[in-house]
């Protein structure tokens, strides 16, 4: 077996569920970035607008405030049967039969924030994961770790940038116009290869051994699922003569975490800490495709089920595979859209062009690991599945063949190229 590469993230939380948030933000940072604090007030903003429900969406919408308990809940005679939160004082869910009615007491068309509006759309394959939008005193908001979340997945900095994988994001979903981020398309590519890379060791120990489950698994299940891997690669770290201290001590930081939770007697996975840093991940894996809900019912519950992506997701792994060799060959596989057809790179100067405008703002040089993701993304936009590897030698190829387009530097560490810097211009004759 491989030994770990230090590749775990430290600090997730509950807050750090859906995705689709994070597409949010940095459509908002893609705007107004450069300031944390402008960024997270315009996110608030976004998330809580209310918006008018539609006739043809109130049913939907209903029994989500119904199953979150968000609104007051009366009988046909309009009665209060069950009391809501306080966040729709003036809206009334309304079961008659089996039809969910959804109405306003000031005899106004019902209005919902905008979260709530996309994640009740029955396409959704998760509705946990909502953030409210206030904190205690001194505390940290929902939105708050949503931004560190960004942060620690490399989408944007400490001052709200963005990154090149956080515009690429953020111009995918331009693109597409999609208008519900709760519905991952093709940016699902991209949360992979930034979530993968940062998290891989506790990635590859999950989707083997949630493919070995192969039935239903619960909320303490997976928690308990999350300890044993931690407690396994901190041991496999300590034994290990070829990992740094530096790549070791994340996972011992990871393992100190839960244990530090644990009372006298207690197992690490029991704890709620173990949860958190879980629920983060399994739900990640919902939008991901790797699990599902199952029904529409469960997907308001910490239930998931394995789906035939994380059986492929296994049977590519493997105890031996290093995050590049696996990411390289088989992230646009597993993550782009269904029914690509396979097919080799063919770069033009206006397709370099292209990829370069998605994941920079102007400057002339990228990671070739970068560039290549783009590209790959663009093929894959047209219908064709490009292997990673291949991407980037038909890139270094190009460079060889018009060098005074695409050049290639190496990077501070190594004497192979990593970076390429690409001039601009018109179509190759």
């Amino acid at each position: 077996m491989s030994p770990p590469e230090g590749r775990v993230l430290l600090n997730l939380d509950e807050f750090m569920l859906r995705l689709g948030h994070i597409s949010v933000l940095l459509e908002v940072a893609l705007d107004l970035g450069g300031n944390e604090y402008r960024v997270i007030e315009e996110l608030s903003q976004r998330l809580t607008r209310f918006v008018q429900v539609s006739d043809e969406d109130a049913s939907h919408v209903a029994e989500y405030l119904l199953s979150k308990s968000l609104c007051d809940v009366v009988d046909e005679s309009g009665s209060i049967v069950r009391r809501g939160k306080d966040r729709y004082p003036q809206l009334r869910v309304q079961t008659i039969s089996d039809h969910t009615a959804l109405w306003a007491t000031d005899a106004g068309p019902p209005q919902v924030w905008w979260q709530d509006y996309m994640l009740s759309f029955p396409d959704v394959p998760s509705r946990v994961g909502a953030v409210t939008v206030g904190g205690k005193s001194g505390s940290k908001t929902g939105l708050s770790h949503i931004f560190d979340w960004a942060v620690l997945l490399d989408f944007v900095s400490r001052s709200a940038d963005l990154t090149p994988e956080g515009r690429l994001v953020a111009k995918i979903r331009a693109r597409s116009g999609d208008t519900n981020p709760y519905l991952i398309g093709l940016e699902r590519v991209v949360y992979a290869w930034s979530f993968v890379r940062a998290d891989f060791d506790v990635f590859k120990g999950l989707v083997l051994a949630l493919a070995e489950v192969g039935k239903p698994i619960k909320k303490k299940d997976a928690a308990f699922i999350y300890a044993e891997i931690i407690s396994g690669l901190a041991e496999e770290s300590e034994k290990s003569r070829s990992m740094s201290s530096s790549q070791k001590q994340p996972l011992f930081d990871a393992l100190a975490d839960i244990e530090r939770a644990a009372r006298h007697g207690e197992s690490p996975g029991s704890t709620s800490t173990a949860w958190h840093r879980t629920s983060s991940r399994m739900e990640t894996l919902v939008d991901l495709g790797l699990l599902e809900k199952g029904s529409q019912s469960r997907s308001y519950e910490y239930f998931y089920m394995p789906t035939a992506r994380l059986s492929d997701a296994a049977r590519t792994i493997g105890s031996q595979t290093t995050y590049n060799a696996w990411v390289n060959e088989n992230l646009i596989a597993l993550f782009g859209p269904e029914n690509l057809i396979s097919g080799t790179p063919e770069l033009t100067i206006e397709l370099l062009n292209d990829a370069m405008t998605l994941i920079t703002s102007g400057t002339p040089l990228v990671s070739i690991d970068r560039l290549s993701l783009s590209l790959a993304i663009l093929a894959a936009e047209g219908g064709t599945k490009l292997n990673l590897n291949e991407v980037r030698t038909s890139i270094l190829a190009f460079a060889r063949q018009h060098p005074d387009v695409v050049r290639p530097s190496a990077g501070r560490y190594s004497r192979d190229a990593e970076f390429v810097s690409v001039r601009r211009r018109g179509a190759l004759r």
